[in-house]
């Protein structure tokens, strides 16, 4: 029901992005995030959202995540695409304690299996 009337408010098709954007995407937020100040731990471009591990200070999370979306967008365009890139606003949540941290950042790193564009700090961070 809510899948429902939320499909049928869309004024366009859902955003779907091929394999060959999601890269283009996945490293203009992490560009974006390491130029606010933020540490980003790890981050997976999926098919159609991306799931995000990164250190920042709270206040700044909706706005830095703002920042980076509309950075991701006009680099994205610039390389070719069109129309819209992101739904308004994201689902930020805090990372409660240790144990979380680690599941998330399995959670989104085990989004590769899907076929995500995955960043890694352990791996790509000195690149």
């Amino acid at each position: 029901m809510r899948e429902q009337f939320s499909r049928s408010s869309l004024k366009q098709p859902p955003v779907a992005w091929p394999p060959q954007w999601r890269a283009i995407i996945g490293n203009a937020l992490v560009e974006r995030f390491i130029e606010l100040g933020a540490f980003v731990l790890c981050l997976a471009a999926s098919r159609q959202h991306v799931h995000v591990l990164v250190k920042m200070p709270r206040q700044h999370a909706r706005c830095w995540c703002g920042l980076a979306k509309k950075h991701a967008w006009f680099i994205a365009r610039r390389a070719g695409w069109q129309g819209k890139l992101f739904a308004k606003r994201g689902r930020q949540a805090p990372v409660r304690d240790r144990r979380h941290q680690l599941n998330t950042y399995r959670y989104i790193l085990s989004h590769a299996k899907e076929g995500a564009w995955i960043w890694d700090w352990r791996r790509d961070a000195n690149r």
